[in-house]
């Protein structure tokens, strides 16, 4: 891992002059050299380039290996795939465009998991709207799915498009590839970023950036909205539909909606390259977030404001009493990443090995699905006694939830649960949204940790309504009410 600072401010610093020297959306589109911020699934993509010589090399040729193999089965499954624009709806020009995701078979479609309702209520509003989504399933896109996404005017991205729309793309591709081959650096840290940069622009990831561009500059073509909006939270597809549309739409404004939260060691989201790479608006969350913005460079050219979120409710007057007895009940709540997933589950089983005093409950991020996760990992197939699965068990039955880097801690809070957070030996950086020194947060690293809170929770009170309130108050500060009146004055200023 990233262990050292200095290795990694100085790492921060080359990757945000490649990004500065390459103006272009085929550098710019691999998602490697946009740093979202620490973490450690985020840190772990950097931790090869300090290796020793021999295990690099070996990183490089496999990566070498899957980006060529990868180019070529895009451009055979091409040969057999319809143009795109013979998907277009009869729905031609909208009021709204916009970009979000397809996370989980398993979530209802009808609403929006990113925007909620947001968009959808415009609909009542009189506004008409058509929305691209980016595919992240695994398995085949159900009917139920099919037909939601074409009744709301949706389009789902293919992983591929026409034969001859993908050999220009990977034509452009491959002159990234050897443009930085064979790039000449003396210092052995850039030598070896460079080396990446080139084995990462013929990747998977960056191909469907590309390919997202394209199929996004078609559509607003067709459809012509005035206003678009994309989530943001400073990922390189983000970057590259702004370009798109400042370079071919100059009357259309974007609005990035920053919906979860910008954490204190959030870094592309805050960074500016060139205007034209920034959406016009940024909304946020929260309050926290949107001052992490204004005091970022990419601030100077844009306007932000708080949308809110329906994360934390309408209200701001919460008042929750917290527990008086300590349950036996454990609340368990990973990140949509599979480490994640892995380190937490781990924690809660080897505590169970040894003890049976607590029940842990397991509830999966909506982007994850339970079924693959235990498939791919059958050491879970079987669990402790003590340890179960979310199905219909109720986080109203728990007083304690256990997590680390999931924003979901700020909905249970509200719910009356008391957090806990494992600090982790792979952690660079804490990754706990509660950044403040709050008695009402519990932090542990070991069992053992969590074992002496148990025996010392457990005799009375599990704190006041003073600590409680404080905590509460912070986590208004991160997700705030839905506030509509911020975006009927964007759509009246541009519609």
């Amino acid at each position: 891992m990233l262990k050292r600072k200095d290795n990694f401010e100085k790492l921060l610093k080359i990757l945000d002059e490649i990004l500065e020297e390459n103006k272009g959306i085929n550098v710019r589109a691999i998602p490697w050299i946009h740093f979202i911020r620490h973490h450690p699934v985020f840190n772990s993509q950097y931790k090869i380039l300090f290796s020793n010589k021999y295990k690099f090399l070996f990183f490089l040729i496999n990566l070498y290996v899957k980006g060529i193999i990868n180019t070529i089965l895009t451009l055979l499954k091409s040969l057999f795939i319809k143009p795109f624009n013979s998907y277009l709806s009869e729905i031609k020009n909208v009021d709204i465009f916009y970009v979000s995701h397809l996370i989980n078979p398993n979530v209802d479609h009808k609403k929006d998991f990113y925007f909620d309702d947001i968009i959808s209520r415009l609909g009542n509003e009189g506004y008409s709207s058509a929305g691209l989504l980016i595919n992240h399933l695994k398995t085949n896109l159900t009917d139920d799915i099919k037909k939601t996404t074409k009744k709301k005017n949706n389009y789902i991205l293919n992983n591929s498009l026409g034969f001859k729309t993908e050999i220009e793309f990977a034509t452009t591709q491959i002159k990234v590839f050897l443009k930085f081959l064979f790039k000449s650096e003396s210092d052995q840290l850039k030598r070896r970023i460079n080396f990446l940069i080139s084995g990462f622009s013929i990747s998977r990831s960056t191909f469907l950036n590309i390919r997202l561009s394209f199929v996004f500059k078609n559509l607003l073509g067709y459809h012509e909205p005035k206003l678009v909006f994309i989530t943001y939270e400073g990922h390189a597809w983000e970057r590259i539909l702004c370009n798109t549309l400042k370079a071919n739409f100059s009357k259309a404004k974007i609005v990035g909606y920053q919906h979860s939260y910008i954490f204190k060691n959030q870094h592309a989201a805050l960074k500016s390259f060139d205007f034209n790479f920034d959406p016009h608006y940024i909304l946020t969350s929260g309050e926290i977030s949107r001052q992490r913005i204004i005091n970022s460079n990419i601030a100077k050219n844009i306007k932000v404001d708080i949308l809110g979120s329906k994360r934390f409710g309408d209200s701001n007057n919460l008042k929750i009493k917290p527990a008086k007895k300590f349950s036996n009940r454990v609340f368990v709540i990973p990140e949509g990443i599979e480490s994640e997933c892995k380190i937490l589950l781990d924690f809660c089983l080897n505590y169970s090995l040894y003890r049976d005093n607590l029940e842990f409950v397991f509830k999966f991020h909506p982007q994850m699905s339970l079924k693959d996760f235990v498939s791919k990992n059958p050491t879970y197939k079987k669990l402790p006694k003590n340890c179960h699965w979310f199905t219909n068990h109720s986080f109203k039955n728990s007083d304690w939830v256990l997590y680390r880097g999931s924003t979901f801690i700020v909905e249970l809070l509200k719910k009356g649960l008391q957090p806990i957070y494992l600090s982790h030996k792979s952690d660079f950086n804490s990754i706990d949204i509660f950044e403040g020194k709050f008695k009402h947060r519990k932090i542990i690293s070991s069992t053992e940790d969590l074992d002496l809170l148990v025996k010392k929770e457990s005799i009375g009170k599990l704190t006041n309504d003073k600590e409680l309130n404080s905590l509460l108050n912070f986590s208004k500060k991160i997700y705030s009410p839905v506030n509509r009146s911020i975006l009927n004055k964007i759509i009246k200023e541009v519609i």
